[in-house]
Parts: structure tokens; C-alpha cells; sequence
């Protein structure tokens, strides 16, 4: 009986908190919002700025990691398939 006392007032707090942290995150929303086309154009140009004799080595980087992880992806998949055809093959073989 006293349990479930506290846990109908933990429920209820657990709601309260949740709705006031939603409402929180709302006004910050409402008061900074996502950067505009403008806003995006300028961190371009202070990114250019910072980074602009090694943006292509930055770029060429990241499309190595990018190909570096696809290709791992693809191995998870081949040996997936693989361990799948595996089984199969026991199973009928059983």
C-alpha cells in the first residue's frame, strides 16, 4: 500500500520534471532558433577563413574515412551473409 503511494508520487514528479524541462528547452529553441541562410553563410566564410589552406587536405580526409567506413560496413555485411549461408548449409545438412 505505502509502495505504491511512492510510486504514484515518483510518477507524478517524473512527469512535472519532464514537462518543465520540455517547456525549458522550448523558450532556448524560441529564443536562438536554428542558424538562417545568412547565419550559414558566415560560419562558411569564418570556416574558409580558419581552415583555408587545408580545407582540400580536410575534405580529401574525410572522403578517405568515408570510403575507409563503407568498406567496413561491407565486410560486416559479407560476413553476416556468409555465417548465415554457414548455417543454412549445417542445417540441412543435420
Amino acid at each position: 500500500m505505502q509502495n505504491d503511494r511512492k510510486t504514484e508520487r515518483l510518477q507524478a514528479a517524473a512527469k512535472i520534471i519532464t514537462r518543465e524541462t520540455k517547456m525549458i528547452y522550448d523558450q532556448i529553441m524560441l529564443a536562438f532558433g536554428w542558424p538562417g541562410p545568412g547565419e550559414l553563410i558566415l560560419i562558411g566564410l569564418i570556416g574558409v577563413l580558419l581552415f583555408g589552406n587545408r580545407l582540400p587536405d580536410v575534405g580529401r580526409s574525410l572522403g578517405r574515412g568515408i570510403v575507409e567506413f563503407k568498406k567496413g560496413i561491407r565486410g560486416v555485411d559479407e560476413e553476416i551473409d556468409r555465417a548465415s549461408r554457414d548455417s543454412d548449409k549445417n542445417t540441412k545438412e543435420s
